[in-house]
């Protein structure tokens, strides 16, 4: 299967069926988070209409589209063993 987003992008788009999580992919630019969750919500609508099992209503599928969020930190070896404990097994 082909990976439908852009590798590490700016945007998450996080498909849910409900309440439980379905799809994660990440995008470049919002516009195509948003056209990419238009496209999925219909197909899995679609595909649950046609297997008849258990049919999903548009109040059970859900699409969240977040800014990613990446959270860092340096530090230095030097800082790292002097606020280390030594353990002996």
């Amino acid at each position: 299967m082909k990976y439908q987003g852009d590798y590490k992008g700016k945007w998450i788009a996080n498909l849910m069926i409900k309440n439980g999580l379905y799809k994660v992919v990440s995008f470049d630019s919002f516009n195509r988070a948003k056209l990419w969750a238009m496209k999925e919500v219909k197909k899995v609508l679609k595909l649950s209409l046609a297997e008849d099992l258990d049919t999903l209503t548009i109040d059970d599928v859900s699409v969240r589209i977040d800014e990613r969020r990446i959270i860092g930190y340096e530090i230095s070896s030097e800082e790292l063993l002097k606020n280390s404990k030594m353990v002996t097994l």
